[in-house]
């Protein structure tokens, strides 16, 4: 027992280091390209979509209209598009099978691109984009003259001062079989396992979304590399699992519960309308609660109670329902946002949580800092 929590705390101790080593060496790789200010501040962030060859382990599918559905109304908006890598299945399919079979969702994230309004980043599913000479093959047609980046730092300012920078990246960065051995993964992934997921037409087991400890410890190290940043927000996917201010949204809503709870508890004299209020949405949160918990297959893990609100994550538009998720910062808020089908049309975003931007930075600033 005591040499297996040895061997535990050293292997945490590496992977951790690997992680944040990873990190400094990408921020300081990625100096800021782009420069907005807080109220003027208008992007939306998705990631993990998945796009294969539309055969049985092609993930995207149930989302497609979805995803088409909530870029009609972010281009109409006026927000810049950022795709957060693994857009994407190339460890299932070729580029140019990958890119031929989603021609509308490529012509419709290319309205942004034309408009100037497009970020994308490569992750490790998708990495072939890291190759100026891919690019250049198969998705030039669609992005123009844009290079994909493996992060982006964005300035966020006020009255012309840097309050903050938002950090986007994947998120793999720093897992072993991801960023240190993909080649071996995508050649075990297309050759091995994607025969047995078209026979049996079973979705692709994606590790960091299916793995709890596994997604738990890699959230928690870069969660720890953001916190050590000064006023800095890191924004990934990669793991499908959404965060919010460096807390998953199940944690979120069960601190509303309690919440909830203890005040009908306590308050004997509310209005029966307020209580029916109240009562209404401590039964909503707990509804969400369950639904939530009901997709993941496993335990639900959360992190830490975080110094800082410092590492947010846009989820998936790959989820088997149909419902995306992503991130928005607009109207000087960052927000967590659903998206989902309903009968005949599709319904305005769902917002799960929101804050100013202004108190998130200035929580994510050292306690020496002025």
């Amino acid at each position: 027992m005591l040499m297996d929590w040895v061997v535990s705390r050293v292997f945490r101790s590496r992977y951790f280091r690997h992680v944040r080593e990873t990190f400094d060496r990408l921020l300081a790789d990625h100096c800021v390209r782009e420069r907005y200010d807080v109220d003027s501040l208008r992007m939306v962030v998705f990631s993990d979509h998945h796009r294969g060859d539309r055969t049985g382990a092609d993930d995207f599918a149930p989302c497609e209209d979805t995803y088409l559905g909530a870029l009609g109304h972010y281009f109409g908006e006026g927000y810049k598009l950022v795709l957060l890598g693994d857009v994407e299945e190339l460890w299932e399919a070729t580029p140019k099978a990958a890119v031929a079979c989603y021609e509308e969702p490529l012509m419709a994230e290319r309205r942004f691109a034309d408009a100037g309004r497009y970020i994308r980043v490569w992750g490790n599913h998708d990495d072939a984009w890291s190759f100026p000479d891919q690019v250049r093959a198969y998705l030039r047609e669609w992005i123009g003259e844009y290079q994909v980046q493996e992060a982006v730092a964005v300035s966020v300012t006020d009255g012309g001062e840097e309050i903050g920078r938002i950090f986007l990246a994947h998120g793999h960065q720093g897992t072993w079989d991801s960023d240190r051995a993909a080649a071996f993964s995508r050649f075990v992934v297309r050759w091995i396992w994607r025969p047995v997921q078209r026979f049996f037409r079973i979705s692709l087991e994606k590790t960091p979304s299916r793995d709890f400890s596994l997604r738990f410890k890699h959230e928690v190290a870069m969660h720890e590399w953001a916190q050590e940043q000064e006023r800095l927000l890191l924004v990934t996917g990669h793991t499908h699992h959404p965060v919010f201010c460096s807390h998953s949204h199940e944690s979120r809503l069960e601190g509303e519960i309690a919440q909830l709870g203890a005040r009908i508890a306590s308050e004997d004299s509310l209005e029966p309308a307020v209580r029916e209020r109240l009562e209404e949405e401590l039964e909503g949160a707990r509804r969400s609660l369950e639904i939530k918990l009901a997709g993941q297959e496993g335990e639900m893990v959360d992190r830490p109670v975080s110094v800082k609100p410092c590492y947010f994550n846009a989820g998936c538009c790959s989820y088997p329902d149909g419902d995306i998720t992503g991130l928005e910062l607009a109207d000087g808020e960052i927000r967590l946002v659903r998206w989902h089908l309903e009968i005949g049309r599709l319904a305005e975003p769902e917002v799960l949580c929101r804050a100013k931007l202004r108190e998130v930075f200035s929580e994510c600033r050292s306690s020496d800092s002025p």
